[in-house]
């Protein structure tokens, strides 16, 4: 059965949502709003770089862990820890047993959570 102690749980993370806003001029633009701040366990999986277009393209995936809620996080939200901000890509309920979903996430290195 999934567990998670206290303790594991060290980072305060803060769940964002997107919607589609129809701004002045016409056009539409993404905003994100909080609907969760909880306590998670952020592990780093993999890194990488990859050559595109002529310039270096970082990649950093985690996997972060946080208790079970009714509001399931989906993969349109984004998590931000600190300066820090990740896209959620998938969403597993561990074991099917409501106690904890562990998120695959990939960090977007160089963008600011604004």
């Amino acid at each position: 059965m999934a567990r998670v102690r206290a303790g594991q749980l060290n980072r305060r993370i803060t769940l964002e949502r997107s919607s589609t806003v129809r701004d002045e001029s016409g056009g539409f633009t993404t905003h994100w709003e909080c609907y969760m701040r909880c306590m998670a366990r952020i592990q780093p999986v993999r890194g990488a770089e990859r050559f595109e277009a002529q310039q270096v393209h970082p990649e950093v995936t985690h996997t972060i862990r946080i208790r079970w809620t009714r509001t399931r996080p989906s993969p349109q939200d984004r998590v931000l820890f600190e300066d820090r901000v990740f896209n959620v890509e998938s969403v597993i309920d561990v074991d099917e047993a409501r106690v904890v979903y562990e998120l695959a996430c990939k960090e977007l290195v160089g963008v600011e959570s604004n």
